[in-house]
């Protein structure tokens, strides 16, 4: 699978998951920065990903940049947040990532 299929079938569905979701029930509970750290990611990942000048470098910035966006969620959002954020907002984003699953 090229890079850029795989960033339609899994990462662009993810993101928006993140940010119909996610990202309001952040801010809900006080989390604007967090928020707004993950639509900076997600705006750099994105246009990393139209540049049609797909070279070796920014495949190599795109990883990097994944990598280190997934670290951020995993460390610094996820799990202080889970706890604080409504059960609502919770079975939100699990029945969001459900239907997503079942499209793929």
């Amino acid at each position: 699978m090229h890079a850029r299929e795989a960033f339609a079938l899994s990462l662009s569905p993810h993101f928006q998951i993140e940010e119909e979701v996610l990202l309001p029930a952040l801010e809900s509970i006080g989390e604007a920065a967090l928020a707004e750290r993950i639509r900076d990611d997600h705006r750099a990942l994105r246009a990393l990903e139209r540049d049609a000048a797909a070279t070796r470098d920014r495949l190599e910035r795109f990883g990097a940049l994944l990598e280190a966006h997934i670290r951020y969620e995993e460390r610094e959002v996820f799990e202080p947040t889970q706890d604080r954020l409504p059960a609502d907002a919770i079975e939100a984003i699990a029945r969001a990532c459900a239907a997503a699953r079942r499209v793929d």
